[in-house]
């Protein structure tokens, strides 16, 4: 199976929208109540908030014509003052069950690392839920560490999140 991945281009934001919402219902719908969920999905996934990930740079995996998953560049300002700037955000990296466990996230992330050097990055952090353990175990593989545990807000769901980072 040879896997590609290639800068997401800007008239593919509506195409990634819909993978990203399919990703993140597979892994966390089944944690919350429906209604409440599609609310954070419509708030989540809204096309703007993917035109402005797609300027910091989005990467796609894909085999033949089926997408496998994808990463993010974020431009969130960084909240562990221990990690040395400048400090690069992921702020996506999802794979859908279906490509977990074949390489394809870490292609990603070696993706991701790449450019985050490019870009002269130090450091790299994300936010993790902190309910999924399947990711949180990936990033610790990949070096991260964890940090402040906190809740965020969004559409009335409580969402325990960690910062989680390492250097270059």
């Amino acid at each position: 199976m040879e896997t590609t991945i290639r800068r997401l281009e800007f008239q593919e934001i509506p195409r990634l929208t819909r993978f990203a919402e399919g990703c993140f219902r597979e892994a966390f719908g089944s944690h919350f109540e429906a209604s409440a969920f599609d609310r954070l999905c419509a708030t989540v996934f809204a096309q703007p908030v993917y035109e402005g990930l797609c300027r910091s740079g989005v990467w796609f995996a894909s085999f033949q014509d089926e997408w496998q998953g994808y990463v993010a560049l974020g431009e969130e300002p960084c909240p562990i003052p221990e990690l040395p700037p400048p400090v690069i955000e992921l702020a996506r990296l999802y794979v859908p069950a279906r490509w977990q466990g074949t390489g394809v996230a870490d292609a990603l992330m070696d993706r991701f690392l790449a450019e985050s050097s490019k870009r002269n990055g130090r450091s790299i952090w994300l936010e993790a839920y902190d309910r999924n353990p399947r990711a949180l175990a990936f990033y610790r593989r990949w070096g991260f560490q964890g940090y402040d545990l906190y809740e965020l807000e969004c559409e009335g769901l409580i969402l325990p999140h960690r910062a989680m980072g390492r250097s270059i």
